[in-house]
């Protein structure tokens, strides 16, 4: 089958990570990254369960790379283990190989499957790996390996690749940092040019990265589905999350056999069933070449693995010791030995069951289950088995249950086991629904149980919670979707009117309601939500189930309550447009609600400031947006108005309805970004709004929830852009200053947007406005840099403006800061000197900006280090520039003499740069008395970094390293960010702290010799 090309996402594992146990089946909880986004270390380990398609990933990232030019190998490593590397090559991978010359390129080797090479037999990976190294020789490589998790012992394998492949890789050349060159403001000093500091060599690079290969999310399962004849994939992925099944599509192999089911039978079967068939098909020996050797049949495994599920649960235990796994490399950890559980098995026959993709890694030689639904699943199993061997019932009973008091109570821990029991064997079910009728209703499968018995259950919950608030168990949607059935209708509606049972059980009955959309249910539910008398979760809960239903009859109703009501409850009333709208509810109806609702938070973050900001405005139609964007204005300047923060300044915003600031916020968000492209003049709301937003940025108004996602819409609308800067520019009381706040802090321009202005101005009237505007295209021009080509279309504009000689004056001084009218003669050499002095500063100047221009690519790559040395040393002198700190952050003040682009080129070279070069720690200088230029860049690079809010815990070893070498180097103590390296990577800059220390004790020792 052809490939998909799913952009698969892998997460880099920590230290930390792998001493927590880290959840194979889990999104990536922080950054995750695509191929071209792996560290770019010599060794990098993926690991990922069987079925997770890393085989196929790996083959396709070999076409990839040889298509962009790369030399690139593929080679299953179990070949190596009794091969060389030029014998286990044929084809095209002998072809790449053939053709590589080390001395002009890198290669990168991807080298499969090392746990089937481990399997060979003892010692056999360190075997194949050193066969590899010595095929290979010495040469610019990097290696990828995959592994499934079962297999990989961290420190022992890593320690492994590491030693066999030491050899491999070449001591990366080192480059002292350059010194001044003969010029030193030249900005384009060559590398070669400059003077060398000698440093110690670099050690060798061998550090072993681990990432773990991310599941597939919704949108990639969608994308494969399709690919294996799923022609409804919205419906299929539908099936899987009300079935409860949408974990088991993780994995490719999985979907695959999910997706030849939704094509053979038209659905997703019950729990129960899927869950069988993915049991079934984990404990099948998948790979052809392990499965002839296999020493497990399919009843074996599926016997041995239910045993092993109960025994996990019931000791408590969800780890198992893998045999043989050689000595701890972690602190030992609990974990069940298999033998216990298994005595009569061979260590290889549960070393085989181990190896299934049910079970995954865990630290310290053991692995855990896959997935917890498995799991207890497989335990229920395990029991249904006894119970047909003749176990007793009461012996099971007295097993997932505790007497206290005379009074019997579930476990809880046992829920979901107990579950799985219940919905096959009566003779438990009916022991266990007065003590527990939540089992029947909400865990194992309730498909299974019949109608009757779900119909006790339901009357039983309301006996024995008469008071309860919420359970002490959570309800999920799919688990209301199992229950749901028109069968239990009758039960639920006599139950609700019978004004009986807590507010748990009564939200509960109406989540039931409102997931299956019974009209009669809604029925009796428009009857509670109308009822004052009721509490109000109960109400809302009834809201949702009313509109849940499609019934268009009880929808008017709903809304001729709320629209008729004097006083309502601020979250009923959210509620209620976030149920009707748009398609029972008008704008006008909502801003009619909007009108009703009672002071709430000054910041709205509470339930109803919740739902009217996002719920609400995400249902309204786009066409409806410019409305209720009139609405929401003439709210929230309703007055009396609200205090700002800053000062004694009163923020335009009501002190009832300011809370719906995000409410504007995140509709203007979305209406930018819908209007993106278009050239037409946007709404005059649209403008009046965001210099509405804009206020509250400005004097410290609300916090704006939606300011990033506006910032992205304001950068790809230039329509809405350029009317905001004309609105601002043509009634602020102080143009440029106002102009400059709105367009640095709060919608930044693009280099385009002094074309725009330019063209505002040709055809604004009177002179007033034109000289407003142009001032508004002078800043932009500055910001970004001026092209000479745009200096003269600056110059023209303004020479045709016919503005008054004082404004006239104001704008040439913009473009050139040299003065316009000649100036008087000088009355003292000392004027003549300062004014030669200032000319040739500007000269030098645009001399910089010119050849900074011309090579920004290298300086963007951090290739041009005379460049990067000579932006560092301007912002030693630049507005935000420390004179008691090497490292200075202020990389913004860049861009006033030298316009954005370069400053973005050297933000970006900066961060590349730093880590090229290693410099020596104190305690290794002969010289304490002067510093090397690349520690003053190499210190700023990381200020910045640093005051952006860099990632300092996704540093490699080595990096971390490097940093903390130059953290070392800072004057007046370590830089700000060090703590935060310190606390994310303590083992590696511990580790240099102490060769520090010991480097100091010993240049004493020489002293005092």
């Amino acid at each position: 089958m052809s490939y998909v090309p799913l952009d698969r996402r892998f997460a880099i594992l920590s230290p930390d990570e792998v001493a927590g146990d880290p959840d194979w089946s889990a999104r990536a909880a922080g950054a995750d990254h695509g191929w071209s986004e792996l560290p770019q270390e010599p060794v990098t380990v993926i690991l990922g369960p069987g079925g997770a398609g890393k085989t196929t990933e790996m083959r396709e990232q070999v076409r990839r790379l040889r298509a962009e030019g790369w030399v690139a190998v593929f080679v299953a490593l179990e070949q190596l283990v009794d091969q060389t590397l030029a014998e286990a090559l044929d084809g095209e991978e002998a072809d790449a190989f053939a053709g590589w010359n080390p001395a002009c390129a890198e290669a990168v080797f991807l080298l499969d499957a090392v746990n089937e090479a481990k399997l060979a037999k003892p010692g056999a990976l360190s075997r194949a790996l050193k066969a590899f190294a010595r095929g290979t020789g010495r040469g610019r490589v990097r290696v990828l390996l995959s592994c499934r998790p079962s297999d990989w012992q961290y420190q022992a394998d890593a320690d492994t690749v590491s030693d066999a492949l030491r050899d491999l890789f070449q001591p990366p050349v080192t480059v002292g940092p350059p010194s001044a060159s003969g010029d030193p403001d030249d900005p384009m000093a060559a590398p070669d040019s400059l003077t060398s500091i000698p440093i110690a060599p670099a050690a060798v690079r061998s550090a072993v990265v681990t990432v773990r290969l991310v599941p597939l999310d919704e949108k990639r399962i969608r994308r494969l589905a399709t690919h294996y004849g799923v022609d409804r994939a919205d419906a299929f992925i539908d099936g899987l999350k009300q079935t409860g099944h949408l974990f088991l599509a993780g994995r490719p192999r999985d979907l695959e056999w999910l997706a030849d089911y939704w094509n053979r039978e038209g659905r997703i079967g019950a729990r129960w069933d899927m869950l069988d068939l993915n049991v079934t098909a984990k404990l099948q020996e998948a790979n052809v070449a392990l499965s002839e050797s296999d020493p497990l049949s399919p009843e074996e495994a599926l016997w041995a693995a239910e045993r092993l599920a109960g025994a996990t649960i019931l000791c408590r235990q969800p780890a198992i010791r893998l045999p043989d796994a050689g000595p701890p490399l972690l602190p030992a950890r609990p974990a069940l030995d298999p033998a216990t559980v298994l005595p009569a098995w061979s260590a290889r026959k549960i070393a085989a069951l181990l190896r299934r993709p049910l079970f995954e890694e865990a630290p310290g030689g053991r692995v855990r289950w896959h997935h917890a639904s498995t799991q207890t699943y497989l335990a229920g199993r395990w029991l249904l088995r006894l119970l047909k061997a003749g176990c007793l019932v009461t012996t099971v009973i007295d097993l997932i249950t505790r007497e206290v008091d005379g009074q019997r109570y579930l476990v809880p821990s046992l829920r979901e086991v107990a579950g799985w029991v219940v919905c096959r064997h009566a003779a438990v079910r009916e022991a266990l629904v007065p003590v527990a009728p939540e089992l029947i209703l909400l865990w194992g499968d309730a498909v299974q149980v019949p109608v009757e018995a779900r119909t006790k259950a339901l009357r039983v919950l309301a006996q024995v919670h008469p008071d309860t608030v919420s359970f002490d168990w959570t309800v999920d949607a799919d688990d209301l979707v199992r229950l749901a059935d028109p069968a239990l209708v009758p039960t639920i509606r006599n139950l609700l009117a019978e004004s009986a049972g807590s507010v748990a059980v009564r939200r509960f009955l109406l989540d039931l309601g409102r997931v299956g959309g019974w009209r009669e249910v809604a029925e009796t539910a428009m009857t509670i939500a109308a009822d004052a008398a009721q509490d109000l979760r109960i109400r809302t809960a009834a809201v949702e189930t009313v509109g849940a239903a499609g019934d268009a009859t009880l929808r008017a109703r709903l809304r001729a309550y709320a629209l008729e009501t004097p006083e309502l409850p601020n979250a009923f009333l959210a509620r209620v447009g976030t149920t009707l709208l748009p398609d029972a509810l008008s704008v006008e109806d909502a801003a009619a609600l909007l009108a009703k609702f009672t002071p709430v938070l000054p910041d709205g973050i509470g339930d109803a400031g919740y739902a009217v900001g996002w719920r609400w405005v995400d249902a309204c139609l786009p066409t409806d947006r410019e409305a209720l964007l009139l609405h929401l204005i003439d709210l929230i300047t309703t007055p009396p108005h609200a205090p700002g923060q800053r000062g004694m300044r009163t923020m335009p915003l009501s002190e009832r309805y300011g809370w719906l600031i995000h409410a504007v916020n995140r509709t203007v968000a979305l209406e930018v970004a819908r209007t993106a492209g278009e050239a037409a003049e946007p709404a005059p709301v649209l403008v009046r709004s965001l210099r509405l937003l804009y206020e509250c940025v400005r004097w410290g108004g609300p916090m704006l929830h939606e300011r990033d996602t506006l910032s992205a819409a304001l950068t790809a609308n230039v329509a809405v852009r350029l009317a905001l800067y004309a609105a601002v520019l043509s009634t602020a009381a102080h143009p440029q200053v106002e102009f400059s706040g709105l367009e640095g802090r709060f919608c930044r321009s693009q280099p385009g947007d002094v074309v725009g202005l330019l063209a505002r101005a040709g055809v604004a009237e009177p002179s007033e406005s034109r000289w407003r505007l142009l001032l508004g295209a002078c800043v932009v021009a500055h910001r970004h840099g001026l092209s000479e080509s745009m200096r003269d279309r600056l110059e023209a504009t303004i020479a045709a403006a016919g503005l008054p000689p004082a404004q006239f004056e104001e704008l040439r001084h913009w473009i050139d800061p040299a003065p316009v009218v000649p100036p008087l003669e000088p009355d003292t050499d000392e004027d003549t000197a300062m004014a030669e002095a200032a000319a040739a500063e500007a000269s030098a100047l645009a001399d910089a900006r010119r050849r900074l221009t011309e090579e920004i690519e290298a300086l963007r790559r951090g290739e041009a280090f005379g460049a990067l040395q000579y932006l560092v040393s301007q912002m030693r002198h630049l507005p935000g520039a420390t004179a008691t700190r090497w490292g200075q952050n202020n990389i913004d003040a860049l861009e006033a003499p030298f316009g954005g682009e370069i400053r973005d080129a050297a933000a970006e070279g900066l961060l590349r740069w730093w880590r090229d070069w290693c410099p020596p720690l104190p305690s290794e200088r002969d010289d304490p008395s002067s510093v090397e230029h690349g520690v003053v860049v190499g210190l700023t690079s990381l200020a910045v970094f640093g005051a952006a809010g860099g990632d300092l815990a996704g540093f490699s070893a080595e990096d971390t390293r490097t940093a903390a070498h130059y953290a070392l180097r800072e004057i007046n103590g370590p830089p700000d960010w060090f703590p935060a390296l310190l606390a994310a990577k303590p083992e590696v800059v511990g580790a240099v702290l102490r060769s520090e220390v010991g480097g100091m004790f010993r240049e004493d020792a020489d002293d005092a010799a």
